[in-house]
């Protein structure tokens, strides 16, 4: 009697042990998988119950304009657990394993990497502005016996909202020194608007070009202004935007210099009969007179002439020769 009573005493006792042991495993492996176990189907960590939020937006620091970026988070305590996404410029919630420790790593094209410490012992919200890449650019105006002073420079950022505006007396003996992003490009105006004087440059993205040299822009008695692919559709005289953006400078010196007078002249590809390229020519030139008159121009200061497809610029014989050929130039007329 006493051996049974021994026999299942000891039968309890390895039965509670059994049982002890199961609930312990199974306590490690549920803290394994809260510490970071990533599954092989996704991205996104295999988590127990315990989540945090966080919540990123990314900036262009300059501009204070929201950006797209990548960000990499890696787990302290298990470096080789890291995940990465793809954020929008708007904010982006993350749920992360609660109370780990990440490296956070945020980049994007152009723009100086940022790196910071992260804990999720709560929700957090977080806002990131990066510092973009740039490299200094030199702009020398010789040959010009204007008042150099009165000169200004004016950078257009054709990837971004952003101009750069330099005036004359932030130069030295025609010197003058910039900052602009690497990875955009700009367009230059440098103008003088009491010497009528009117230039414009581009600067393409990642050049290697640090400087450009300008001699002598001054405007006279039937210098063409500088416009850059001004074209039309076929057939049409529309005005597109690109060619409205074109124009803005252009009414400024105009605007500013109340007795300066144009000739627009206006041409067509060798499409279609002579007469009626001829026709839609001289109404390619009215159209931009009535654009200028628009914008507080007097029309009569604006000539218009027709050429048809008798002055091409390009040979007819491509697309792109037949689009250079659809387009308009300003003469100067009177100053």
């Amino acid at each position: 009697m006493v051996r049974q009573m021994k026999l299942q005493h000891q039968l309890i006792l390895y039965f509670f042990l059994l049982m002890t042991n199961n609930m312990l495993f199974a306590q490690q492996k549920d803290t394994t998988r809260i510490k970071g176990e990533v599954s092989n189907e996704s991205p996104i960590y295999v988590l127990g119950s315990e989540k945090s939020s966080v919540s990123i937006e990314c900036f262009d620091a300059d501009l204070k304009m929201p950006i797209s970026t990548e960000a990499r988070f890696q787990n302290i305590a298990l470096p080789k657990d890291s995940i990465t996404f793809d954020l929008s410029p708007a904010f982006n919630t993350i749920e992360l394993p609660a109370k780990q420790t990440y490296v956070l790593s945020i980049k994007a094209k152009g723009f100086v990497s940022q790196t910071d410490t992260l804990d999720t012992n709560t929700d957090t919200k977080q806002a990131f502005y990066l510092i973009p890449q740039k490299r200094d650019f030199e702009i020398v105006i010789n040959d010009f016996d204007a008042n150099k002073d009165e000169v200004e420079i004016k950078l257009i950022n054709k990837n971004k909202q952003e101009q750069i505006i330099i005036t004359g007396k932030d130069g030295k003996d025609g010197h003058y020194f910039v900052k602009i992003r690497s990875e955009d490009e700009y367009d230059v105006e440098i103008k003088n608007n009491k010497q009528l004087v009117y230039y414009k440059k581009n600067i393409p993205p990642k050049s290697n070009t640090n400087s450009f040299q300008l001699k002598h822009f001054r405007y006279e008695i039937n210098d063409k202004i500088y416009l850059k692919d001004i074209t039309f559709a076929t057939n049409s005289t529309e005005l597109n935007p690109h060619t409205q953006k074109e124009l803005a400078p252009v009414i400024e010196m105009l605007q500013q210099n109340p007795t300066m007078r144009l000739r627009i002249e206006g041409h067509t590809d060798d499409i279609g009969d002579s007469q009626k390229n001829m026709n839609l020519s001289i109404q390619r030139a009215e159209k931009v007179r009535l654009y200028l008159a628009e914008n507080q121009i007097d029309a009569q200061r604006l000539e218009i002439k027709g050429y048809g497809e008798d002055l091409p610029t390009m040979p007819n014989t491509t697309e792109e020769g037949r689009a250079a050929n659809r387009r308009f130039e300003l003469v100067i007329i009177g100053i």
